[in-house]
């Protein structure tokens, strides 16, 4: 976990970029984000239990289905969710 004087710097260092440093630092980020999408999705297996929280209805339970790279496709009560993997806890 990143402190807030390191958060500060980060954003001191963004202020300082040029445009080309911006899009190096955007590539980093993305590629880093990713990374991390695929080893949340890793981390669970079909037929297993997870819950999340959506923005749209609040607090949600089901089973996944199927694993992608990145999103998971949960059966509900009220059907099937492409779920972001970072998103999803075992239940």
């Amino acid at each position: 976990m990143i402190i807030k004087s390191q958060m500060q710097h980060i954003e001191k260092l963004f202020n300082e970029a040029s445009y080309e440093q911006m899009e190096e630092i955007a590539k980093m980020f993305n590629n880093a984000r990713s990374a991390k999408s695929r080893s949340a999705a890793k981390s669970f297996q079909v037929g297993q239990r997870v819950s999340w929280m959506s923005n749209r209805s609040g607090p949600k339970t089901g089973v996944i289905k199927k694993i992608n790279k990145k999103n998971i496709l949960v059966n509900t009560e009220n059907g099937q969710w492409q779920v972001p993997a970072s998103l999803l806890k075992a239940a």
